[in-house]
């Protein structure tokens, strides 16, 4: 299952954004896809060297979502609870 994250990043702080960050490679999902709008990109750059196995990919423009692919809306600083997004 892939999942697509929505951050509005704008006036967010580098430690929230590293909090949601982790709380996404906990989630127990493969493949997410999180899409920081609004984040300047030094923040970027420094959240694409984190380590994340592969299973997140961080983008500041939102991809065409597909069929049977789910939203997640998350504020700057908010975390997923571990495995959450485990099926």
């Amino acid at each position: 299952m892939k999942f697509t994250v929505l951050t509005d990043a704008h006036g967010a702080t580098l430690d929230d954004l590293r909090a949601t960050h982790m709380s996404l490679v906990t989630s127990g999902s493969k493949q997410v896809n999180w899409i920081l709008l609004g984040a300047v990109p030094d923040a970027v750059k420094n959240l694409q060297r984190r380590w994340s196995f592969g299973r997140v990919k961080i983008e500041i423009q939102p991809p065409a979502l597909g069929l049977g692919e789910f939203v997640v809306f998350l504020t700057a600083g908010d975390k997923l609870q571990r495995e959450s997004l485990l099926l």
